[in-house]
């Protein structure tokens, strides 16, 4: 069974070496007018998300998975198939996390978009675009796996998805993984070793 998995964090790339061919996503300025953590939110005019938390970044936003790793992935799954596994923060998203609340929130109760939230998250409509086509060429023949340490997947999962599903509608529960700080043990307890057994 093929696996790619893509990850801004070293740590995580070693820990998945030996499961998966693993791309590092590397920590590049934004490719946006603001650029710092202090000005981005002025990339997004009448944007709900953006409204409702305004300067809410941690960290300087980054490019994240880039089209030069797209148009990498796209050649490969012309001649491949298997599993593809993403992060989410700062691979994904061009952010280092976001604003969510544990369940029972939603960000419809605070008259935010969810896709404001993901325009926002995503670095804007093109790179959203990129990634939405991105996905749909991947699902034609592979399955797709998020694995992330952000602990907002377990504790508002219902939410998380449907920002996941705002790229990728088909998007299934089961592959939103929690890596818990060692995700290649995540992984293999998930729905993931099924997939893969069945493959080999």
């Amino acid at each position: 069974m093929n696996v790619l998995f893509y990850d801004d964090d070293e740590g995580n790339i070693k820990n998945m070496t030996g499961l998966a061919k693993c791309f590092l996503i590397e920590d590049k300025p934004i490719s946006l007018k603001y650029k710092t953590k202090e000005t981005y939110h002025k990339n997004f005019i009448n944007n709900t998300y953006s409204l409702y938390y305004p300067n809410c970044e941690e960290s300087h936003p980054t490019n994240g998975f880039t089209v030069n790793h797209a148009t990498h992935l796209l050649e490969w799954i012309k001649h491949n198939q298997g599993i593809i596994i993403f992060d989410w923060d700062k691979t994904i998203t061009c952010c280092d996390g976001f604003m969510i609340q544990d369940v029972p929130f939603t960000y419809y109760s605070i008259g935010v978009k969810i896709s404001h939230v993901m325009e926002y998250l995503c670095g804007g409509e093109t790179r959203l675009a990129m990634l939405r086509y991105i996905f749909q060429q991947i699902r034609k023949k592979n399955e797709i796996f998020i694995l992330t340490n952000n602990p907002a997947c377990v504790k508002n999962k219902s939410e998380f998805l449907k920002l996941v599903r705002c790229i990728d509608p088909l998007f299934k529960a089961k592959c939103l993984v929690y890596g818990n700080m060692d995700k290649k043990t995540a992984i293999l307890k998930s729905y993931f070793s099924k997939i893969a057994s069945l493959a080999n």
